[in-house]
């Protein structure tokens, strides 16, 4: 979650999720400060407040205004999100796989390479690297 959301509200009262990250002790700083909070509820573990407010459509906005300004820097100090990288699983699963039937002999090399336009580039480096070293 990269966004403090709405995990239950009524007329008088907001429990937030909160981002990992979020600076709690200053958000909660920032929640009270505001005219028309009447309570606060921090639950650390479970990355959760719960905001008693006096009902007022604006200072419900002000809130929610306060909450995802908190869950963007946490966001920004944790950086975007990188996809992983190397090879994927299955592709190494994949290449164990032939090889281990390349060892036994039972493995025609010539179907997967009649497949190869449909294997992921990754998929046959890495079969290449390892049935040149059963190979040697």
């Amino acid at each position: 979650m990269t966004a403090a959301t709405i995990a239950h509200e009524t007329s008088t009262r907001l429990r937030l999720k909160l981002p990992d990250g979020v600076d709690q002790e200053a958000l909660r700083q920032a929640l009270a400060a505001l005219p028309g909070v009447m309570t606060l509820r921090f639950a650390p573990s479970a990355r959760s407040v719960v905001v008693g407010y006096d009902g007022r459509p604006a200072v419900r906005q002000e809130i929610l205004a306060r909450a995802a300004r908190f869950s963007a820097a946490a966001a920004a100090k944790r950086g975007p999100v990188r996809a992983p990288t190397g090879i994927p699983l299955e592709a190494a699963l994949l290449a164990g796989a032939l090889v281990s039937y390349a060892w036994l002999g039972s493995f025609d090399i010539s179907v997967l390479l009649s497949k190869a336009g449909t294997l992921p580039r990754e998929v046959l480096t890495l079969l290449a690297a390892c049935l040149a070293a059963s190979a040697g």
